[in-house]
């Protein structure tokens, strides 16, 4: 019973995904480019309802990378934050090794890193819920994207959120930085359903293949 909830938990990360050929193709590349590039120069931005498997994707994505290239993962969920403005303090922390300090001394020394010349070390950088960033003035999305556009800035943003029309919401000084790269995750098909459900259950006998098929019927018909 244990074994089957870990699976089927949204955070499971397979070891083989299915489904999702298309989308992982698409985000490979971006992230390999970026990676091979010292730095993105524009953002990518994934989008589609809940539970379609955009984190699950890339996260899969991520692992595989790590076998050939060397860099480092930061993971962000904003919706975990206290304040839009902690994430420059999380990605000071980690990116600079300074202890915690507050979010516009963060933002002040992730500017001046990133101005730096010379090349650094490539980093991914995944914010799920990116629109929780989104502040009246939009400066924090901006700096994001911003900094990917600097050069040999070693930075990869890739943005994760529900709504299709974000980036529709995007002042143009983002919208110039952001370079409209997008990956939408359509809904399951209830076949694909029964495929990931057999990929994901497939070290227990739980459940009958009968109660599988109807429980994705009933999810495809919403």
């Amino acid at each position: 019973h244990l074994n089957a909830i870990a699976s089927l938990t949204l955070t499971s990360v397979p070891s083989k995904l299915v489904c999702r050929d298309k989308e992982t193709n698409e985000l490979m590349d971006f992230l390999e480019d970026g990676i091979n590039s010292g730095g993105s120069t524009s953002s990518l931005y994934m989008c589609g309802m809940p539970g379609l498997g955009k984190t699950a994707t890339f996260l899969y994505v991520i692992d595989k990378l790590k076998e050939t290239y060397d860099f480092e993962f930061i993971f962000i969920n904003c919706m975990k934050l206290s304040k839009p403005t902690d994430i420059y303090s999380i990605l000071a922390e980690t990116m600079l090794e300074k202890s915690a300090s507050r979010p516009a001394t963060a933002c002040k020394n992730l500017q001046n890193y990133f101005t730096r010349k010379g090349k650094k070390p490539p980093y991914v950088i995944l914010v799920d819920e990116l629109d929780a960033l989104l502040n009246k003035k939009q400066d924090i999305v901006y700096n994001l994207y911003n900094w990917t556009s600097m050069k040999n800035s070693g930075l990869i943003v890739v943005g994760i959120a529900n709504t299709m029309d974000l980036p529709q919401k995007f002042q143009a000084k983002i919208s110039s930085r952001h370079g409209h790269k997008q990956i939408i995750f359509p809904p399951y098909r209830r076949e694909e359903l029964q495929a990931i459900l057999k990929r994901r259950l497939e070290d227990t006998e739980l459940f009958t293949e009968d109660a599988v098929k109807f429980a994705c019927g009933k999810v495809a018909s919403y």
